[in-house]
């Protein structure tokens, strides 16, 4: 293990330990249930053969507290590495789970500073991280991936690796509240409504991330907030799935049913693998899906 992978997994187990400490994790692809609030999450490289890193740029993490009402009642984390960047995997989870960790304070703050508190910390994780690299080039060159120290330099110099996007969605004080960087897509089902609150856009060619440069955060593209009368449902998910699902995105809710069941199966996994198996070509991308069913009372 290289000094560069070390660094990188002492900061994912510091906060994956803070946050178990306080609550129910999962992370890729898994379930956190409650008997209240059900959190799927699939994470996927996609069809074979698809064309795409060797690496799935993709991370998704859901927690939710062991106490409720010091905070949010639970809140899940979705990023999507840019294929462009190098090392973008390590930047999608070390966002995840330093945003996530940051919602989790128990101080009472509103919402809007939450979030910001949040991008802060997951775009800190990163800069962190790349400063450390650039502390200690030698050492940390990843040899057999980047041909000479000299690149591995400049690339650290112009901040052109750990780059990702970021979605954050929690529930606090009987409010569902999201906020993005990047091209996420997310999908609203109440009783009596089925809303888009954040569209993936498909036609972007330079999609706002965070990276590893410090002053390189960018305001967030999605930022709502609902108040759910009844139990209610959220669809998250990367870019790979807004491809699959085309024009119409709300047929998602077709295709997958109601999320949860008392079988205990996965139903966002079983979704991305049908549509793995069926439509290989329009699913040619890495894949992530958090399915949320809850209340408004959270719990």
């Amino acid at each position: 293990m290289t000094h560069a992978d070390r660094l990188f997994l002492d900061r994912l187990d510091s906060d994956r330990l803070a946050l178990r400490t306080l609550g129910l994790l999962a992370e890729g692809t898994g379930v956190a249930d409650t008997g209240v609030t059900r959190i799927e999450l699939a994470c996927e490289f996609g069809p074979a053969n698809h064309g795409k890193a060797a690496v799935n740029q993709d991370f998704a993490i859901a927690w939710h507290a062991h106490e409720l009402g010091r905070g949010p009642d639970w809140a899940i984390a979705v990023a999507d590495g840019l294929t462009s960047s190098f090392w973008s995997e390590r930047a999608a989870a070390l966002a995840c789970l330093a945003g996530v960790r940051s919602l989790t304070s128990g101080i009472s703050v509103a919402a809007e500073t939450r979030a910001k508190s949040a991008f802060a910390a997951a775009s800190d994780a990163i800069a962190d991280y790349a400063d450390a690299l650039r502390d200690d080039p030698g050492s940390t060159h990843p040899k057999g991936e980047v041909p000479f120290v000299s690149t591995w330099k400049y690339m650290l110099g112009k901040g052109t690796l750990l780059r990702t996007t970021l979605a954050l969605a929690w529930f606090e004080g009987g409010r569902f509240s999201l906020a993005s960087v990047g091209d996420a897509g997310v999908i609203w089902r109440e009783e009596g409504e089925e809303a888009i609150l954040a569209a993936c856009d498909l036609e972007t060619e330079n999609v706002y991330a965070l990276g590893s440069l410090r002053d390189d955060l960018p305001d967030w593209d999605a930022w709502t907030q609902k108040t759910p009368r009844s139990a209610f449902q959220v669809a998250l998910f990367t870019d790979g799935i807004g491809r699959g699902l085309g024009a119409d995105p709300t047929s998602l809710w077709r295709e997958v049913g109601r999320a949860g069941g008392p079988d205990g199966r996965n139903r966002a996994a079983e979704f991305l693998d049908r549509a793995c198996r069926d439509r290989p070509l329009d699913y040619a991308d890495n894949l992530t899906l958090a399915l949320i069913s809850s209340s408004p009372h959270g719990g």
